[in-house]
Order: C-alpha cells, then sequence, then structure tokens
C-alpha cells in the first residue's frame, strides 16, 4: 500500500499512476507484486525437524500412553525471556500429546 506524500493518505493505484484525493500524481516507473513477496515469505523458512537427521519416522521421544517411540515436536516458545521453551510431543502412533518444558518448575 503506498501513501500520499502531501496528505499521508492512501492513494489509487491505476495501470502506471498513482492518484491521491488532495490532486497529487506520481507515474508508477516499476510495480512489485504482492503474490511475488508472498512467495519470498514462503520460501524463507524451512522447519525445525530435519528429516535427514531424525528419518521420516520422527523425533527420537517416547510415548508415555503407548510406549511408542517417535513423535512429532511443536515449539510454543517461551511466555517469558527467563522460562526455557515449551514443546508439546504429538505421538505417531496414538496422536497423544505430551506437553514438555526442560528446565522449568
Amino acid at each position: 500500500m503506498e501513501f500520499c506524500i502531501n496528505c499521508s493518505r492512501p492513494v489509487e493505484l491505476n495501470e502506471n499512476k498513482e492518484k491521491c484525493v488532495c490532486g497529487f500524481t506520481n507515474i508508477i516507473t516499476s510495480k512489485i507484486y504482492f503474490s511475488e513477496k508472498i512467495k519470498k515469505q514462503e520460501e524463507k523458512g524451512k522447519g525445525i525437524l530435519i528429516p535427514e537427521k531424525f528419518g521420516e519416522k520422527g523425533f527420537p521421544h517416547i510415548c508415555k500412553k503407548c510406549g511408542y517411540e517417535y513423535a512429532d515436536v511443536i515449539d510454543l516458545g517461551s511466555s517469558w525471556a527467563d522460562e526455557s521453551n515449551v514443546y508439546l510431543f504429538k505421538c505417531k502412533k496414538c496422536t497423544h500429546v505430551t506437553r514438555d518444558a526442560y528446565g522449568s518448575q
């Protein structure tokens, strides 16, 4: 979204011009489409689980309900700066979720 240089209101975008209600017009020399910006953001992160390191089975974590050895991991982060992160381990077999915060009381 572009804003007017004179009155700071949003400008109306036409083919190659910007128009404002105050009368300001500007010729656009280059166009950046929103779809290009979104694609760049999607390519940015690949996630924290590296399949080559853990294999396709998942993260090694023993389920407390069924005893299966592998789980999916979700990092919820920390609520305060001096706390450790909170992790959710979802069993690949029975889908039981275990919440764990290493180092917290």
